[in-house]
């Protein structure tokens, strides 16, 4: 009698010649609609606060326009001196003083409000362009990052300027005021930049989406 040995081989062995073979899964690509809702939520969030904190604290600034703060609390934060921030705060009369420190204290919440919005702008440019322009995705992702920086150089800013504001500051605290306001206003202006060119680009030429 003849002894016929079965032999198991694998299943993924078991392919019959002419058979078809299973596809690949290919993984699937993230709808970037629904990658985009968190950045959009925080967008227009961040921005309708940003808003409402500005107007406040420009109605807050009409009192601090002086001769010698033409710019209000702009004047205070770029006077870079402590006679200059003297000269400010002497041309301010008490209620003005008052304005003036509740203007940083909403300064507080107005520099989160704007490191958010602009940070995820910058994101959403970012994430269209890429595709195209690798670079200025990655740009994208570090002037994100500069809007936090900003933010942050605007809370030493405002820290140093309410010791000036309370009388206990020296004058390396309006040196440090000044340089942290000129950094901020140069972080935001390239951060402006890039989103004004980024959405210029994304609207001449809509990105793909896959």
């Amino acid at each position: 009698m003849a002894v016929i040995w079965k032999t198991h081989m694998p299943k993924s062995c078991n392919h019959q010649p002419g058979s078809p073979k299973r596809a690949l899964k290919q993984p699937k690509q993230p709808d970037r609609r629904y990658a985009d809702k968190p950045s959009r939520f925080t967008l227009v969030v961040g921005a309708g606060l940003s808003f409402l904190l500005i107007l406040g604290m420009t109605v807050l600034d009409k009192a601090l326009k002086t001769p010698e703060a033409p710019a209000g609390i702009i004047s205070f934060e770029l006077t870079g001196t402590l006679a200059g921030a003297e000269k400010i705060m002497g041309s301010w009369d008490g209620p003005a003083r008052i304005q003036a420190g509740i203007s940083l204290g909403i300064d507080f919440f107005f520099l989160v409000a704007y490191a958010c919005t602009l940070a995820a702008a910058c994101r959403m440019v970012a994430a269209r362009l890429r595709p195209r322009r690798p670079w200025m995705g990655t740009l994208g992702c570090l002037m994100a990052g500069g809007a936090w920086c900003a933010a942050c150089l605007d809370t030493v800013e405002n820290m140093a300027l309410i010791q000036l504001l309370i009388g206990r500051g020296e004058g390396w605290h309006a040196v440090l005021a000044s340089g942290c306001a000129w950094l901020k206003f140069g972080l935001v202006s390239g951060v402006l930049a890039y989103l004004f060119l980024g959405a210029a680009l994304v609207f001449l030429r809509p990105a793909t989406v896959s």
